[in-house]
């Protein structure tokens, strides 16, 4: 088991390059390290009695209500959005409790996973249910964020090149509110990023290996700063 295990979260717009910077510096890390999506599968294979013991029964509770109904909602409706961000936060937990992983790298994490639920939904207070995002991050104090940015119509080009791809925005690829909606993502990332000092910015619109460099550095502070 790893004495401490460090989260490295990536988030920004869709076609931002976040799982792309993920598998590059993964394959560049020489650290004990895994991906989210690989620790994900890990989890759901661990013993059931471990389950238990690293999720509290609320969220356990909830994560099975919500099962229930994800088959009624399209693949990226409200009820999947919730289920995701809840299976999120218990790996997270289980990552810090019971991980033998130094570094954990995840290219749709806590706050991807809030900032698309409130994307797919009408809420009045927008600012209030921010605030509440805001609460939850800060008890997860291993969790370092890196914000991909990115020019909005080089993102909108990518996500038209990537092909078919299960999102909110493949949904309106072909709509005159693309943009829009786009721009409204970005205001609800840069609303988060106001209140948090855990988050670095990368420019993911410069060139793979310049990102990846400039990357490096701030992961070999994070290291220096934690060991």
């Amino acid at each position: 088991m790893a004495a401490y295990t460090q989260i490295i979260e990536f988030f920004g717009v869709p076609a931002c390059g976040k799982s792309t910077i993920v598998n590059e510096i993964l394959d560049k890390d020489n650290s004990c390290s895994i991906k989210y999506n690989e620790l994900t599968k890990e989890f759901l294979q661990a013993s059931l009695i471990k389950k238990i013991l690293s999720i509290p029964l609320n969220q356990i509770f909830v994560i099975a209500c919500l099962g229930l109904y994800i088959e009624l909602k399209k693949s990226n409706g409200f009820c999947f959005r919730m289920t995701s961000l809840m299976k999120t936060i218990v790996v997270y937990r289980y990552s810090i409790k019971f991980s033998k992983y130094n570094k954990v790298y995840v290219d749709h994490g806590l706050i991807q996973g809030f900032v698309s639920l409130i994307g797919g939904n009408t809420i009045n207070n927008t600012a209030k249910y921010l605030e509440k995002t805001n609460y939850i991050l800060s008890n997860y104090p291993n969790v370092q964020f890196v914000f991909c940015q990115i020019n909005l119509y080089d993102a909108i080009t990518r996500l038209k090149q990537r092909g078919n791809h299960i999102g909110r925005f493949n949904e309106i690829i072909e709509s005159d509110e693309l943009y829009e909606e786009y721009d409204s993502e970005l205001k609800r990332f840069n609303f988060i990023i106001n209140d948090q000092k855990r988050v670095v910015k990368i420019d993911t619109s410069k060139p793979l290996k310049e990102t990846i460099s400039r990357l490096q550095v701030y992961l070999n502070q994070l290291n220096y700063e934690t060991n």
